[in-house]
């Protein structure tokens, strides 16, 4: 079973309530959420999120997780996946 493509989506999940932080200067209002949707030649396809937050949270960590699945895809394509 082999990984045939990766597709990576983007949403922003709204909070209930403003999150502030550096002592109220920065607010948030939603959180920068990332999906991936992986799919293989046997038919099988697999989800996995990444939405970054907590005490050390800054606003390019949703970015990167992208730009981090956008720069490993062409070496992830094609791997043999291990059957469980």
């Amino acid at each position: 079973m082999k990984i045939t493509r990766i597709s990576v989506y983007k949403a922003d999940l709204p909070l209930s309530q403003p999150y502030f932080l550096s002592g109220g200067r920065l607010r948030y209002d939603n959180l920068d959420a990332t999906f991936v949707k992986l799919e293989t030649d046997a038919g099988i396809t697999g989800w996995g999120e990444g939405t970054p937050w907590g005490h050390t949270y800054v606003p390019a960590h949703g970015p990167g997780i992208r730009a981090g699945i956008e720069t490993m895809a062409p070496f992830i394509l094609g791997w043999t996946l291990a059957k469980f």
